[in-house]
This record gives C-alpha cells, structure tokens and sequence, in this order.
C-alpha cells in the first residue's frame, strides 16, 4: 500500500529533474550523496530524515510510510502517513500537500518551503547543480553541542559558520600567458600497406596577445597539415569582455556564424562573432545546436540531465555538432561527455533557459556575426572551397516587462551550386549583375510578449524583391509535468534561405506539433522522458510530407537508454526508422551501443545495423576495449580489441580489428599532454588538463614554504598539494565559469596559521594560469558578547566579522547568553558587528573596529544593539 502511496504522490507532483549531490547543514557536509529533485521552475524536493539526522533530531519510522519528524525544542514536531495522506505539525491536523510530498526509492522527499517552513532551514542549489547549501535561521541541537563542547577552547572549534565571503580575484589578460595542449600521434598497418602512415592531431590554447587563442591542427606525413583552425578572442560572465560594460563575448579568427530564424545560418568560417547577451540566453526559440573541438576517435555523448539524447564519433575534422536539440520550459542543463579511446573522459557543459528570452524594460541585448563559410582563417586548401559570405545582427529591445522585440538583419551571398534548382527564377544580385552568386538581403522583426505560463515568438522577415516569410512558436506547460509545443513557419515565392530546402523540394508551409515531459517511476524503474512530435510540410510544386517521431529515454540502474522511432510520409511511400542508444557505466566498466533498423513500417523493419564498444579498466591504468559491429543490410560485420596504458602523462593504446573477409588492421596510438608554466617551463601534463583553467598557488610563511597544504574547489576537495617550495598548481578548472578556491584547514601542520584571504572567487581562461600568493602568519582570535544597551544577551544572531580591506569576511552565531567567538583571522583591521538582517529595522548597530597583530587574543569585545529610542 506503500508503494501505491507513493506512486500516486508522484503522479500528482510536477516535473522533476533527479541531481546528486553533495548537501552541507549549516557549512558542515552530510556524509555520502544524495538524490534531491529540481522542478522545471527551480524549487527543490529535499530527503528530510537525511537532513533531521544530520542536526541532530529525531526521525524515526513506526512502519512503512509513516514518519515522525522533530528537530529541537523551538521547532514543531512532524508527523507524515504516506499512506492515508495525512499531515499533523505541531499536533495540528494540516491539509495534505499532494505536491509538496512525495516517497521514492523507500525516501521520503518535501518541498524546500515545506521544510524552511516546518524547521527554519533554507535551502539553496549550487551553480554547478552538485551541491545544496542548507542554512538554519537559529542553532540546530548539533550546532549548540559543538559550540558548548568547543566554547574555551582557544582553537579547532567548527563553529555554526554562515557562507562566508569569498573574495573576487580578477587577472587582466596578458601578452603571454601558459599554454596547455594535446598531441595525439597514430599509425595503422594492414594486409595490403606497404609502408605505415602516421598521423597527428591535436588542440593547444594559449593566452598570447592579451586574448584567449584556441588552434586544432591535424596532417599526416603524407599530406602534411591537412586542418588548422584558430580563434582567439575574450568571454566573460559578469559581462566585461575588453572592458566593455555588457559585453559577454567576442571572437574572431574561425568562429560559427549566428543562427536567426527563418534566415538560418551557422556555419563555419572565417570572420567576427560578438555577443552582448548571457551565455544562458538561446539563440532561437526553443532549440539549440551544440557543437565544439574533440580530437578525432573520440566518442561524444550528449545528455539532459542524466538522460542520454545522442552520441556520436568524432571525424578527422576534429569536430562534434548536436543540431537542432529540443529545449526543455525553464532551465536546461545539457551537457556532453567526451570519452577518449584509452578511457579519458571529459565533461562539458551547456545551460539555456526558457523564458531567458523575456528583456526587462529598457534592457537591450545586442548579437552578431561576419563570417566567410568555407574557409579558414588560415588557409590550406589554396582556395579552391566553396565559399559564401554573411553578416548577421539582431538586437533584442526590453519595450516593457512584458514584451521584447527584436530587430532581425542578415547579408548573404552564397554560390548558386548551395541552392536547389528551383531557385533558377531566383535573381542572381541584388543589382541584376550576373556573377554566379547569389545574393540577398533580409530584414524584419521578431515579438515576444509575455502572455504567462505561455511562450510565444512571431518573427517576420523581407526580403528586397518583395518575398517574405513568417514563423509563429509557442509553448506552455500542461500537467503532469509535460509541455507543448507548436511552431507553424510560411515562405511566399522567391524567398532564398537553405533553411527552406526539403528532399531538393522547397516548403511553403511546415507545421511542428512536440508534446513532452517526464514520466513517473515505479520503485528503482525510472520511466524517464517522452516526447512526440509531428511535422507537415507542404511543398511549392504540391504534395506533403508528413513526420513523426517517438522519443523515449529513461534509465535502469546504471543503463542509459534512448530509443527514437521515426516515420515519413509522402504520397503513397512510407519510410521508418528505429534507432537504439544504450550507455552503461559502473565502476570500471563501460559500454555503449547503437541499433538502427530501417524499413516501410514498423511490422516489417530491416536493414539493421548494430555496433557495440566496451570498456573495462585493470587497477589504476591499464584499459581494454572491445568494439564489434554488424549491418545485416550490407552483411558486414567487424570486430577490434584496443589496449591502453598511461605511463605517466602519456596515454598508449594498441589496437586491431579484423572483419567478415579476414582482412585485418592494427595500429598504434599515442597521446600526450604538453604545457608550459612561468616558474617551471616547459611540461607534461595529463592530456584531461589540457582544455581547462589552472590556479598557481605560492604559500609561504614568512621565508618558510608552506609544504603539504591543501585545497577545496567549488567544495569538493583537490588532489593537489602544496610541494617542498609551497607551490602548487591546481589543474582541471571549467574556463569561463565562476570557480571558488578554498584553503583546506585540515590538511595544515599547523592549526595556528592562517592567511589574509583563504576563499578566492576567479574565472578560470584556458591557456591562462592564475598567480596567487597566499602569506601565512599566526591567527589572531576574538571573543565577546551580543548585548542590549540594557546588558540583556542576544541569542542566535548572526555575528559578522569582515576586513577592512574586504579580502576576507566570515560569521558565527551567539549562544544563549550571547557569546561569540572567531578563533582563525588573519591579522590585519577588522570591523565586528551584528547582522542587519537579525535586527528589527530601525535598531542602531554600530561595528567595533580592531586592529589585530599576529597571534593576538582579544576577549570580552561588546557588539551592541540598540532599539530606537521612544
């Protein structure tokens, strides 16, 4: 009865979005991790017994379903049947709240409010979505048992600290700065080679020329360099690329053209891309085109959450692209996982949200692009591609809190060998001059109003001979968790845009029906997503074509699975397909495979192809890998076997395949990981460092180097430590997301040191390594009291004390009697105060001022309030 209990709870919840993560109470961790879930407008289900234990309460079971929850004196107790869904806090009958509770997988999970409401306890989701920070407003029972049992002590007490400052530490962009690559060298041999071919790819970034440089680079001995791409430029998050207030990004050198809708575009090429939006902001309505640099072998795999979308081989071009993904109402948190052929792994992130569209009144957002698709910015194919080129801009316009416009302008002109024969009407020029090319110029407009749940565009774009074209997308939310979408675009004569092409037809009218959302599980089953979708596309020269589509992901324990069922349609021909994406991972064993099967319909599906790699890892470093596959339509079948090792910063892997007629392959492959560093030049490095941002970390006390000490990134700790010269360099920071360096007070000898700012808040750039300096001296410590003017304690307020110089900010907690203590500053002017926020408004709270020296002690300093006067 449970279980049906639980299962229709979750029915009625919204749609949920399971994380991982790591939980902290009051800036101590919880031990292990824990599931928590995340509905598509950012509120959070939270495993409660987990969190009541963790403080110190009581929470217990009487029998299946039914529990009993209390947390302190002050707090009210709480009672849950799941299966008579009734509700008691504070032996008071409450109404059951159908969405706020909810048993899964033997848990019990309640919504953040609920819990902040019940027990005072707030919680917040980190910006990596791997961590929840749980906050109390007063002392938990575990909170006043550490601080009794650490009251006189004159250090090592862990306090009832509250998020302390982290101080924001910015590096101008340099001429030179430290570059970090990869260099992968391979060879084949088979039954018929006479000699053996070799092989290099690789990327390197570098900060040179006060920019961010990016260079991929492939060749062979026989060719020499074959692809050389490069792009520099600078990003920021906070909006302060070359110093320019609002903007976010610009690159140049080979850079992707923006997309518009109804105009396309996106490709490829040499030229200039700029950005005055965030990053979160998509470029179209509700898709997304994921692309980025891989080296080539490697496998990508795309996920939503956990769920696996797609997953593909990256080509000789050293290149992965994702076109057109669904998003998700509300935030979407994609991200593709890159596997190396010798185990490596390498996760990048990708986050959009809808209604990111939605401008506030008189905020403005401006994007473009100038590129030459089909040619690189360094040139090797001597100019004989086919090239186009393109300018876009669109500026989006807040009118009012409830409706953004958006100005749409694009330039193009491409060889007419790019457009489908039925554009031979079509003109040549914008000038009537015949030269081969086409070219157009399109302008128009887009509105986003804000009409509530629903989300709506409608674009209008003209172009100079009078053709035009129109697309209307909405989208809502329904129940259950699922949401729809529609999307209708028409085309008059003559309009020229690739976007429009079809089966070498052109669309007059295409009409897009997408419903989806994510199913509830049963037990350790997760049903995971669903999504259907429709389209009918109307041609010029008549007739349709008609598509549908079923997606379903969803995952058994440690299996990832994604199955997509398509349909086309047109006149009397009807052509399915059925594709199978499968990913397992569990300790040292992994495995992937793809299933496809094609035929008329779904009865009589043939011509399959499946193929299958797996992967286990002996100990610490030697992998082996085995890949087969089989096409029953073209009866091939292959199979190969792959060693690797890493020997040090190198990863060496041996492979071979043989194949239904006895023909056979081996190779050979090497990859390394090369960087250089100001203090030690050049060296190598695990070949996963090579992409990401590094902090240099020198900690010195006085002349004496500081050996051993260790460090907490965003939370979690780093393998690295300080070595015999006090230096250390943290590796594998994501570039251009906010990273948070924390001094790991357990790892020090020396309990009694401290330094002036032991939390730094950065934006890791690759090819870049932060400096840091970090002296160390004797911690001074302070105690003392909250009081009334009248003398009276103040309990439970948060005391605060910050340096003058704002390097460094950290807080307590009163007890009963108002006592306070701060064990670890470092010296230096500080300022002591109660917080505002704990006061009624009006109260005067003025801080004390001190000026600590190296290993002093202050006692008995008095922080006062006083009530305004009557």
């Amino acid at each position: 009865m449970a279980a049906r209990a639980s299962e229709e709870v979750a029915s009625t919840s919204p749609q949920l979005t399971p994380l991982l993560v790591e939980m902290t109470l009051n800036g101590r961790s919880i031990p292990d991790f824990h599931d928590v879930y995340e509905s598509s407008s950012g509120q959070l289900w939270l495993p409660i017994e987990a969190i009541v234990r963790a403080g110190e309460g009581q929470a217990g079971s009487a029998r299946a379903g039914r529990y009993a929850l209390s947390l302190g004196a002050e707090r009210p107790s709480v009672e849950i049947d799941i299966n008579t869904n009734r509700l008691s806090v504070g032996n008071a009958r409450k109404p059951w709240p159908a969405e706020a509770i909810f048993q899964r997988d033997g848990r019990l999970y309640v919504q953040s409010q609920r819990v902040e409401r019940w027990f005072g306890i707030a919680a917040s989701l980190g910006e990596n979505g791997l961590s929840v920070r749980l906050q109390s407003e007063r002392p938990l029972p575990v909170d006043l048992r550490v601080l009794r049992e650490q009251r006189w002590r004159d250090f090592d007490r862990p306090g009832v600290a509250t998020e302390s400052r982290y101080h924001r530490f910015d590096a101008p962009y340099s001429a030179w700065g430290a570059p970090r690559g990869t260099l992968q060298m391979s060879t084949t041999a088979d039954e018929s080679a006479s000699s053996l071919p070799l092989r290099a790819s690789g990327s390197f970034n570098v900060e040179a020329g006060y920019v961010s440089n990016q260079i991929f680079y492939s060749g062979n001995d026989r060719g020499g360099l074959q692809t050389l791409r490069w792009r520099a430029g600078r990003e920021s998050p906070s909006g302060r690329a070359f110093g320019i207030h609002g903007l976010y990004r610009l690159h140049f050198g080979d850079v992707s053209g923006l997309r518009m809708p109804l105009a396309g575009g996106g490709a490829q090429g040499r030229g200039l891309r700029f950005s005055s939006a965030p990053r979160s902001r998509p470029e179209l309505f509700d898709v997304i085109r994921i692309e980025g640099d891989a080296l080539p072998g490697w496998d990508a795999e795309l996920y939503r959450g956990s769920a696996l979308i797609d997953f593909q081989t990256i080509d000789a071009d050293g290149r992965y692209e994702f076109e057109d993904v669904p998003l998700g109402y509300g935030a979407n948190r994609l991200r593709v996982v890159l596997y190396g052929p010798s185990g490596e792994v390498e996760e990048r992130q990708v986050e959009r949200t809808i209604p990111a569209s939605q401008l506030r009144a008189g905020e403005r957002h401006f994007r473009g692009s100038v590129t030459q698709t089909g040619r690189s910015t360094i040139d090797l194919n001597d100019g004989n591609s086919v090239t186009g080129d393109h300018v876009r801009l669109r500026g989006d316009f807040g009118i009012t809190n409830g409706l953004t416009a958006s100005a749409l302008m694009s330039l193009d002109k491409d060889p007419r060998s790019r457009f489908s024969p039925r554009y031979d009407d079509a003109p040549v020029t914008l000038d009537g001059e015949p030269t081969g090319d086409v070219e157009r110029a399109t302008g128009g407009f887009a509105l986003q109003p804000d009409l509530g749940v629903v989300r709506m565009e409608l674009v209008s774009l003209h172009q100079r001979d009078g053709a035009s074209a129109q697309q209307l997308d909405l989208r809502f939310p329904l129940l259950a968790g699922f949401g729809v979408s529609a999307g209708y675009r028409h085309y008059t004569d003559g309009f020229l845009t690739t976007g429009r092409e079809s089966r070498s037809r052109l669309i007059d009218d295409r009409l897009r029906l997408r419903l989806g959302g994510n199913l509830v599980g049963i037990g350790d089953l997760d049903f995971g997503s669903l999504r259907l979708e429709h389209t009918l596309s109307r041609f010029d020269s008549g007739g349709d074509l008609k598509e549908y589509e079923l997606d379903w992901r969803h995952s058994i324990a440690a299996l990832r699975l994604s199955h997509t069922l398509s349909q086309t349609r047109a006149s009397d021909r009807r052509r399915t397909r059925y594709r199978l994406l499968a990913a397992y991972r569990h300790g040292k064993l992994s495995a992937r495979t793809r299933l496809t099967a094609n035929g008329g319909s779904v009865g009589d599906l043939s011509n399959t192809n499946v193929s299958g790699s797996l992967d286990y890892a002996f100990m610490e470093a030697p992998r082996l890998a085995a890949k087969i596959s089989h096409d029953t339509g073209d009866r091939d079948a292959s199979a190969g076997l792959n060693f690797s090792h890493e020997p040090g910063p190198a990863r060496l892997t041996a492979s071979g395949g043989v194949d239904q007629s006895g023909d056979w392959s081996v190779g050979l492959r090497m990859t390394i990981g090369l960087g250089m560093e100001p203090a030690t030049g050049p060296m190598l490095m695990p070949p996963s460092a090579a992409h990401t941002g590094a902090v240099a970390v020198s900690a010195r006390a006085g002349d004496r180097p500081m050996k051993g000490i260790g460090f907490r990134v965003n939370g979690r700790p780093h393998p690295v430590r300080t070595d015999d010269t006090g230096r250390a360099v943290i590796t594998g920071l994501p570039a251009h997301r906010k990273a948070r360096i924390t001094l790991d007070r357990d790892t020090m000898v020396d309990p009694f040191l401290t330094t002036a700012s032991p939390r730094l808040e950065l934006v890791p750039r690759r090819g870049y390594t932060h400096q840091i300096t970090m002296p160390f001296a004797d911690a001074a410590s302070v105690t003392g009291y909250a009081r009334r003017a009248d003398g009276s304690a103040i309990q439970g307020v948060e005391v605060i004390a910050e340096r003058v110089d704002g390097q460094d900010q950290t807080a307590t907690r009163s007890l009963s009697d108002g006592y306070f203590s701060f064990d670890v500053l470092s010296p230096g002017r500080w300022r002591v105060r109660i917080s505002a926020d704990a006061l009624p408004d009006d109260w005067q709270n003025p801080p004390v001022n001190l000026a600590l020296d190296a290993g002093q002690q202050r006692f008995d300093v008095a922080v006062t309030a006083t009530p305004p006067e009557s």
